[in-house]
């Protein structure tokens, strides 16, 4: 696993006190152009863990049964790959804070530590994107003959893309605090709403990047177990990072512990750092 792991520990050139901070982009610029190969390792390895689980998915959308019943149940093994999204998620968030990080060590750490909530949470988020499939094509169906209809259709592509905005913060909450899975989503739903500029920006980037190389370009689509994934989730951790950092890590460093008599809401954030 040697490939896999990588020291982030070694000298470098330091910043200098009277240098200006840089702004969103160009931090994020550079922290991708100095992670590039890291972040192509860590693409590969969640890539080799989750394969299997895809392959179904890849045979349903190649077959052209998009929206058939025969589609949404190969959609169902992708379930299994929560708990190495969870590893996946641990690794972008410590990019995006520039924290050191062991690709294969943490990775495997992160994910055998989230099992069970990642496991929930993309049970969760496949079994609620299939249904708002359904639901997308029942409605549709019947603009033009019900009113009614166009209302239901518009309130449920603001409800998905709420939905949508929530998984950006569902694991990386989960691999960040100790927490019930309800609180998990509990506070999902608060940034949906808090970060709903960051959050409709990072899903037109992710989109253009998607529609570039699965549509526009489609060699390009051999990227995607490269780099493509890797690219889309250092953009929304990058993201999002700050505002869970602000509220939710922020207003309690350096408070005093909970009594015991008391359960906490929130626990150290990553008790191995």
């Amino acid at each position: 696993m040697s490939f896999f792991n990588m020291r982030y520990d070694r000298p470098g050139p330091g910043v200098s006190k009277d240098e200006k901070p840089k702004s969103a982009p160009g931090r994020f610029l550079e922290i991708y152009t100095r992670k590039f190969w890291y972040l192509v390792r860590l693409n590969l390895l969640y890539a080799v863990f989750c394969i299997l689980f895809c392959i179904p998915l890849v045979f349903a959308v190649s077959a052209h049964i998009v929206g058939s019943w025969l589609f949404y149940l190969c959609t169902l093994p992708i379930i299994f790959t929560g708990p190495f999204t969870a590893g996946f998620v641990y690794e972008l968030r410590d990019f995006a804070r520039e924290r050191p990080s062991f690709i294969w060590g943490d990775f495997k750490d992160a994910a055998r530590q989230n099992w069970k909530q990642a496991l929930a949470a993309s049970a969760i988020a496949v079994v609620g994107f299939d249904c708002l499939g359904v639901l997308l094509q029942f409605y549709s169906a019947l603009l033009g003959t019900q009113r009614i209809a166009y209302f239901l259709l518009a309130f449920l592509c603001f409800g998905g893309l709420l939905f949508l905005f929530m998984q950006y913060y569902v694991f990386l909450i989960i691999v960040t605090f100790e927490m019930r899975l309800k609180d998990v989503y509990r506070n999902a739903l608060i940034f949906a709403f808090a970060g709903i500029g960051r959050n409709v920006l990072v899903t037109v980037l992710s989109a253009v990047i998607l529609f570039v190389t699965c549509i526009l370009v489609p060699p390009l689509l051999v990227l995607f177990p490269f780099i493509t994934a890797g690219t889309i989730g250092l953009l929304v951790n990058f993201t999002v990072w700050p505002l869970v950092k602000k509220h939710m890590i922020d207003p309690h460093a350096g408070q005093p512990s909970a009594p015991a008599a008391e359960e906490p809401i929130f626990k150290d954030p990553d008790p191995k750092r």
